[in-house]
């Protein structure tokens, strides 16, 4: 549907591209602001000073060293995050839901 996206929420009884019901309460479901927070907090987890956690080498794991792994498992939380996420919204579009 033209015209609604993030900056512009949908109108009550819209439907999206797919045809689906939209409902708009003004927020973002909880499973987008916790996404958020968890893309946030591993953010934070690969920057300066969050990286000085993991900011080591003398520990190898499976032939890295440890803060090459710290980043992947990063990486690894995210992508998890957002698997989760995906499937959570396609769930929630099959039954018409936000």
């Amino acid at each position: 549907m033209a015209g609604t996206g993030w900056w512009r929420p949908a109108l009550r009884n819209e439907r999206d591209t797919k045809g689906f019901h939209v409902k708009t309460t003004g927020r973002a479901p909880l499973r987008h602001r916790l996404l958020l927070g968890v893309v946030l907090l591993t953010l934070a987890a690969t920057v300066w000073p969050g990286y000085l956690l993991g900011a080591r080498i003398s520990p190898y794991v499976l032939g890295l060293p440890f803060s090459l792994l710290w980043l992947v498992l990063c990486i690894l939380v995210v992508f998890v995050a957002l698997s989760l996420t995906f499937r959570a919204d396609m769930r929630a579009g099959k039954r018409g839901g936000r």
